[in-house]
């Protein structure tokens, strides 16, 4: 079973004693949480404010429980996973939709056909379920067809079997309102790059990178392709002997001549200042994506300051189909990188 289908059906099995939980007081950020995931949508009348479950990277989970405490919601957004943007990029879609689609069905006990309610922004699938002996709810998948690389999967069960969740008109109202936004890529949590150690929050519009370069010597590549937009990160240890007991000012100092070996390879300009922010200094440097590209391209690269040296470059492009970003909004979430200790 897909690690997302996995988590989520442990997490609606669990849900079933609901009884001592429902009553548990609203999470002050769930809502904003849910907004930034593109779900805007308040549960349907009789259900209480979602709180957060378990997840784990790449999956966060919400629950909403009912009044009667034989109803709850369930909904599952995870991180899509490979390269998005590409020219098959649609193509890749509808594969990791069928594939979602069809490993929760083969995991679920249907109970009647699987509808296909596709519409110019969304692919989406809606079906009938059985839950435990008596249970009755419907499942919803939902994949954007552009924009943010995520999904969006729900639950609405009736534990008892009383009602039928599917037939509900307020459900199936809260059903069509709850799908990720197409346009926006800003997830709700960091996403750790966990083999590197290294954390930030993406530019809107901007998915996962995933790892596409991992050497002996420790260094680790990600990027991400999504439309126009373009993210690199790029992790390394300084392998110089000793390296690791540098003082900060020295630390500061090496990000010169290894800025200067970058500017090399792309071509592009650093700026003189060196800037500090928490337990990190960083220089700012431009580049141009490809050879006579108008749009010039926003990098940083990282040093830490105490513990183990390790450093990053930091890679944000457009390549001249996306509507170009702010410098602000770029900046905002260069701001967030984030060495684990």
């Amino acid at each position: 079973m897909h690690p997302f289908l996995r988590v989520l059906a442990v997490c609606a099995a669990a849900a079933a004693p609901v009884g001592a939980r429902s009553q548990s007081p609203p999470q002050p950020d769930v809502a904003e949480a849910l907004a930034r995931e593109g779900i805007a949508a308040a549960p349907p009348p009789g259900f209480a404010a979602f709180v957060r479950d378990k997840g784990r990277p790449g999956l966060r989970l919400y629950r909403s429980t009912a009044e009667d405490d034989r109803r709850f919601i369930l909904i599952g957004v995870f991180d899509g996973p490979g390269m998005w943007g590409f020219p098959d990029d649609l193509e890749v879609r509808h594969d990791q939709f069928r594939m979602v689609s069809e490993v929760f069905h083969d995991s679920t006990q249907l109970d009647g056909e699987v509808s296909r309610l596709d519409d110019s922004t969304h692919l989406v699938s809606s079906t009938p379920i059985r839950f435990g002996k008596a249970g009755r709810g419907v499942v919803q998948v939902a994949v954007p067809r552009a924009g943010a690389p995520v999904g969006v999967a729900i639950q609405v069960v009736d534990i008892s079997g009383g009602t039928d969740p599917g037939a509900d008109r307020q459900v199936l109202a809260f059903l069509a309102a709850a799908r990720p936004r197409p346009t926006d890529g800003l997830q709700a949590d960091r996403v750790t790059f966990a083999r590197a150690g290294v954390e930030m929050r993406f530019p809107p519009g901007v998915g996962p990178p995933v790892e596409t370069v991992r050497k002996p010597d420790g260094t680790r590549i990600f990027e991400s392709y999504n439309g126009g937009r373009i993210l690199r990160v790029m992790v390394f240890p300084n392998e110089r002997r000793g390296a690791d007991a540098w003082p900060p000012a020295r630390r500061q100092r090496h990000l010169q001549p290894t800025l200067a070996s970058l500017m090399e390879t792309l071509g592009g300009r650093g700026e003189e200042p060196v800037y500090t922010i928490g337990p990190l200094a960083y220089r700012i440097f431009r580049f141009r994506e490809k050879s006579g590209s108008r749009v010039l391209g926003h990098g940083r690269l990282y040093t830490t300051l105490t513990g183990p040296h390790r450093m990053a470059v930091v890679m944000y492009s457009e390549t001249g189909r996306a509507p170009v970003l702010d410098d602000e909004a770029v900046a905002s979430s260069f701001n967030t990188l984030r060495f684990d200790p």
